[in-house]
């Protein structure tokens, strides 16, 4: 998908190396995770001025330090279903410039959802995507 580095969270103290890659922090980060320490790391990334971007549903409440925010004058923003972005991606996937199909790591039959699908995404952390096949089963 275009990555160019990979981090190893239980081993590299990622923040300190994005803020030694960039030079500053970065100027946008995207949560997906949901818990305290991607979102620590994230906000550590940021550069001043940077914005962070909630796309998590958060099982848990977070510890946030707002004086570091208004400091470094961050901006926090959350997003519920990636509100009003879909005609912008459909037409990345349907261009060619956003190449999903790279992601799909399975394709099951609808009858196999439960132990081939909700399972597997449970147990297996390899798994990314997986597609039901809603003609083949």
């Amino acid at each position: 998908m275009g990555a160019t580095e990979i981090f190893n969270a239980k081993e590299d103290d990622v923040a300190d190396r994005i803020r030694k890659m960039t030079g500053n922090g970065v100027d946008v980060f995207i949560d997906a995770a949901g818990v305290q320490a991607s979102f620590t790391t994230g906000i550590k990334s940021l550069r001043n001025g940077g914005t962070a971007v909630l796309v998590a549903l958060f099982g848990q409440p977070v510890t946030h330090d707002a004086f570091d925010q208004t400091m470094r004058e961050l901006t926090i923003i959350g997003t519920a279903a990636y509100r009003n972005i879909f005609p912008e991606v459909i037409a990345l996937i349907s261009s060619g410039r956003l190449p999903v199909d790279k992601l799909i790591t399975s394709v099951i039959e609808l009858d196999k959802i439960v132990e081939k699908g909700f399972e597997t995404l449970i147990n297996n952390p390899s798994e990314v995507k997986i597609l039901v096949d809603l003609e083949n089963g």
